[in-house]
């Protein structure tokens, strides 16, 4: 492994902001980036990327493996009140894992239709890497949050495969990855055993995952011309904020390089297919809504099958000692994977996500 840091343009005088890559392999070949903790108080993942590096450093790799231990270290900094909170910018852009350049669009006008189509897929995945680079050397960012998202952009724009990691309030281990790429997302599944893998389509915003593999799909569309999708994008949430422990880490670690065999870019066994397919619809997501404020008393906990009408959680009425509990049901049959961070709650606050086999909704992601 060989240590690289990048020092990105500071929005304060007087201090500094900077970004550090491990790299493993070498360039040629298959290529994998993967990163932690680009909402900053999310800790699970970056414990995890440690136990990860002593197993890479261990192993044959075939090709080229680049980790960004901590993605966002802006939001490391932004405490309040003795209170991590690196979720959003405290400056003007919001969700650090929105707003990254749509390369589906950037990259077209570096690109020649009828080139492409003359060319075979290695030759179509090589100029169109090209073509996302030339975009982002063209985008000019102004903000340091925009600095820091082109930063993992060009760190990872010519990558096969994107696993970023995150996790949840409180939460069973799963994953987010495009329905195109569902066969690479249940051997991920398979891999860190993963009882919920969540199919998108079109999600609705620029999310990390988002930004690194639809930009192919984008441009099949643009150009009418048959494409290959040639990038894994992943979100894999490492269940909750609390679940920081060795065990766990270690135990995600071995999973990520079972993963690793598996695609071919490290020594070792490929995965026998077990027939299990956990993947699930985005669409089939029941997120449940506080109705009103209160205190809420979970029922059930993060990994639990529910069937629709179970009961889920209760919400107190604070201002009136007198009134019945609500209850809170689940909207359709699933697991519940995600529960909400706040037991004091506002009306419209997600408190229960269930993913189900059925769609019911649009099939965007919740904020």
């Amino acid at each position: 492994m060989w240590q690289e840091t990048i020092d990105l343009p500071s929005a304060s005088p007087g201090s500094y902001t900077r970004l550090t890559t491990w790299r493993y392999g070498k360039e040629g070949g298959q290529k994998v980036y993967i990163q932690a903790a680009l909402h900053a108080d999310e800790w699970p993942g970056l414990l995890m990327l440690h136990h990860l590096h002593a197993q890479l450093e261990q192993a044959t790799i075939r090709g080229e493996i680049v980790i960004v231990p901590y993605a966002n270290p802006i939001g490391m900094r932004q405490f309040l009140g003795g209170y991590q909170l690196g979720r959003f910018d405290f400056d003007y852009s919001g969700n650090f894992n929105r707003g990254y350049l749509n390369l589906g669009e950037a990259a077209l006008p570096y690109l020649d239709r009828d080139a492409l189509a003359a060319q075979d897929t290695a030759a179509q995945t090589q100029t169109i890497r090209s073509a996302f680079k030339q975009a982002l050397d063209a985008w000019q960012p102004q903000l340091e949050s925009e600095h820091l998202r082109k930063t993992l952009q060009l760190l990872s724009y010519d990558a096969d495969v994107v696993i970023d990691v995150h996790c949840d309030a409180a939460a069973c281990a799963h994953a987010f990855t495009n329905e195109r790429h569902q066969e690479t997302g249940e051997a991920l599944a398979q891999s860190l055993n993963l009882d919920v893998l969540l199919l998108e389509d079109d999600p609705g915003v620029i999310a990390f995952d988002e930004a690194s593999a639809s930009p192919w799909w984008r441009l099949e569309r643009a150009l009418d011309l048959k494409l290959p999708y040639a990038c894994f994008s992943t979100t894999l949430e490492l269940r909750g904020e609390r679940d920081v422990s060795e065990t766990l880490a270690q135990q995600d670690a071995e999973g990520v390089m079972r993963f690793l065999q598996h695609i071919g870019i490290v020594d070792g066994p490929t995965l026998a297919d077990n027939n299990t397919k956990v993947g699930t619809p985005l669409a089939g997501v029941g997120r449940i809504l506080a109705p009103h404020s209160g205190l809420l008393d979970f029922k059930v906990a993060a990994g639990a099958r529910v069937c629709q009408g179970d009961v889920v959680a209760n919400l107190i009425d604070l201002d009136d000692p007198n009134a019945t509990p609500t209850p809170l049901t689940a909207t359709t049959d699933g697991i519940v994977y995600a529960l909400g961070r706040n037991h004091l709650v506002r009306p419209g606050h997600v408190v229960v996500q269930i993913a189900g086999q059925k769609a019911i909704s649009a099939g965007t992601l919740a904020y």
